[in-house]
């Protein structure tokens, strides 16, 4: 159903996202302007949009893009757990941006079981390379771009996470996340080097974490 009963005779919506899409669709209609759109969402002075009505700016960034392709950036997170699929190639290799310039300051942690398929684009592979390049002082990028490439089949990048997941410098989320990777991207030759993982002692691997992504990789 699309709704549901609400006080004084009234009925509201059941899901959503159907609001938000028509509020997003309704300020398109009216051909607001992007300095409207802002006050309208109540923007932040440093871009942030109240997580309350993100939704409607992934709706205007998915229907209209010069709407809102300029508020991704600093709430690329946001946009991608909102569930709408950006039609344009641009828009998601944006919130790929996004998400990879909050990692690398620090600003957003790992956000397990994300769908990132969403964002696939065709120069992912090609804007993932040149984050990997040099390999990331901070852990946190290193992680979305191992969820990135495997949401994106980046085969290519198969052996830089080989050498993530057998790094002892990087922490054990970082290289079980390398590890979950390659089940998706590597071949019989890269997953079969991963087993020196399945020997590791208790000072190396204290809760099996690595240990268990490896058998359940191979």
């Amino acid at each position: 159903d699309l709704f549901a009963p609400a006080p004084d005779a009234s009925v509201e919506f059941q899901h959503q996202q159907y609001a938000e899409f028509l509020a997003a669709e309704y300020l398109i209609e009216r051909q607001v302007s992007r300095p409207q759109v802002r006050a309208l969402l109540g923007v932040q002075a440093d871009g942030l949009v109240p997580g309350l009505v993100i939704a409607v700016a992934a709706w205007l960034a998915a229907l209209k893009p010069a709407l809102a392709e300029d508020l991704i950036l600093r709430n690329a997170l946001a946009f991608a757990q909102a569930g709408i699929e950006l039609p344009s190639h641009d828009l998601r290799a944006a919130v790929v941006g996004g998400l990879l310039a909050a990692a690398a300051s620090g600003e957003i942690d790992p956000v397990p079981r994300l769908d990132l398929a969403s964002l696939a684009h065709p120069e992912l592979e090609t804007q993932l390379a040149r984050h990997l390049a040099g390999s990331p002082a901070r852990p946190e990028p290193v992680w979305w771009i191992a969820m990135l490439a495997a949401a994106g089949t980046c085969r290519g990048h198969a052996p830089a996470l080989l050498r993530e997941a057998l790094s002892a410098q990087r922490p054990d989320w970082v290289r079980r996340a390398a590890v979950t990777a390659l089940a998706v991207l590597g071949h019989d030759e890269d997953l079969g080097q991963l087993r020196p993982l399945l020997v590791l002692d208790r000072n190396q691997d204290p809760d099996d974490e690595l240990l268990s992504a490896v058998i359940g990789t191979l």
